[in-house]
């Protein structure tokens, strides 16, 4: 079982990057890799949500206990056709699939709207924390 977790925001000239944590508590190593699949959430349901899948994913053991990481990075400039107070509306949570995984687990969502309708560019899972 994995649990996931957000990290803290790193902000600057209109984009958004913090890390994704997905700990391992199924009390054994596990063998994974990949990209993890992720949906906005809110009090509505779901908010768009669109990924782009960058870099290039190797297969990462993580022990129990340990950790894997990616890096999220969002614009919080609106599109040229993204109106009104703020671009998209705002979620309380990401849902998050790790990869080889069929159940979602959330971790709170407190980084404010992701423009350009939704979109994430996300890194493959790594076993150091990004820079």
């Amino acid at each position: 079982m994995l649990t996931a977790s957000l990290g803290n925001l790193d902000a600057g000239a209109g984009n958004r990057y913090v890390a994704l944590t997905l700990t391992n508590k199924s009390g054994k190593h596990c063998r994974t890799g990949g990209w993890s699949g992720l949906q906005l959430t809110g009090a509505a349901g779901r908010i768009p949500t669109t990924v782009f899948r960058e870099g290039t994913a190797r297969t990462i053991v993580v022990p129990d206990g340990g950790h894997a990481y990616e890096r999220l990075h969002w614009a919080a400039v609106p599109a040229d056709d993204e109106t009104g107070s703020t671009c998209e509306p705002v979620a309380t949570a990401l849902r998050v699939i790790p990869p080889n995984q069929t159940a979602a687990v959330d971790a709170r969502w407190e980084y404010g709207p992701v423009c350009r309708h939704g979109e994430i560019r996300l890194t493959p899972l790594a076993t150091t924390p990004p820079a």
